[in-house]
């Protein structure tokens, strides 16, 4: 389990992106930690990943969402 969540980081920052960080920003009142990633590059990545996901019972998948959430 911790291999999928490293490489779901590891994705995510590769795919971030200063520019789109700053766009996403002006949408919140508040400030909002984000990554900076296009919802294309998100939707891809998500793809990818579910495939591996998929194959893993519902606790599992809520575990490893629970991970990501409480890691930021």
């Amino acid at each position: 389990m911790k291999d999928i969540l490293e490489k779901v980081r590891h994705e995510l920052l590769e795919a971030s992106n200063e520019q789109a960080r700053e766009a996403s920003q002006r949408y919140f009142r508040e400030e909002v930690k984000l990554y900076g990633i296009k919802a294309k590059q998100l939707r891809e990545t998500a793809r990818d990943n579910f495939r591996i996901v998929k194959k893993l019972s519902k606790a599992e998948i809520f575990d490893l969402c629970e991970e990501l959430w409480k890691s930021g």
